[in-house]
């Protein structure tokens, strides 16, 4: 498993190139399982905008587009790879705006009347100042009254896990390493006879400091619910 300055440079560029291919065979569940829980507090506000932002290949807006045709969904994601995927779904049909951006923003074509980061992807950001950058650009881009949703993880998450995933035509091999302030995933992906690797980073996120940050970039937390599975959080914060 290479260390992190044996990356491939394409890969260290842009990581997701290589978990692109698998991201929803391996990870899919968790966009199932934030869609319901978010759908319903979507439709109890009358919801009529979303905006996901670190969106990946977009399942979470698909499956909310299946159950919700009229709302107006829109995706960002850094990776060009994570959003040609995203494009190219079977359901793909054209109703979704997709584009490239960071957590930290500028946001697109706003106000909206929610937007959403999901999967831990704000302990990906490196610092708290990228944090905060990434609240205030949510806050940003949200009518006021509208809500961000999202979700984080704490140390209680970085437990050491399942090594090796795989299905048809692929495998992922994750080996887990703390530096001291991050986990360090090495990933390496076999797919369609190919192989690839990459080093995925994140930082946790004590609820205390995520709250501190929203409070400082303007927000009103509503809601603060740590997940059974013990180590996440899910918030609700209004601009």
């Amino acid at each position: 498993m290479p260390n992190p300055g044996d990356a491939d440079p394409v890969a260290a560029a842009d990581p997701y190139a290589v978990l692109a291919p698998v991201y929803d065979a391996w990870t899919g569940w968790f966009a199932d399982a934030a869609a319901l829980r978010l759908a319903p507090m979507l439709a109890r506000r009358g919801t009529q905008s979303f905006l996901d932002v670190a969106c990946g290949t977009g399942r979470l807006l698909h499956v909310l587009r299946a159950g919700d045709r009229g709302m107006r969904l829109c995706g960002v994601d850094a990776s060009p790879a994570m959003l040609a995927e995203a494009r190219r779904r079977p359901n793909a049909d054209g109703s979704i705006t997709w584009r490239r951006g960071s957590m930290d923003g500028p946001l697109p074509e706003g106000p909206w009347d929610a937007t959403g980061c999901f999967f831990d992807a704000v302990n990906h950001l490196p610092d708290d100042g990228a944090v905060l950058r990434a609240f205030c650009a949510a806050r940003a881009a949200l009518r006021d009254g509208g809500a961000y949703l999202l979700d984080t993880c704490d140390e209680g998450a970085f437990k050491p896990g399942r090594e090796s995933y795989s299905g048809v035509g692929w495998s992922l091999r994750i080996r887990q390493r703390w530096d001291g302030r991050a986990m360090v995933a090495g990933c390496t992906v076999m797919h369609d006879g190919g192989k690839a690797s990459c080093n995925v980073v994140e930082r946790p996120l004590p609820p205390a400091r995520v709250r501190a940050l929203l409070q400082e970039a303007g927000f009103a937390v509503e809601a603060e619910e740590p997940d059974r599975s013990g180590g996440r959080t899910w918030w609700m914060a209004v601009r």
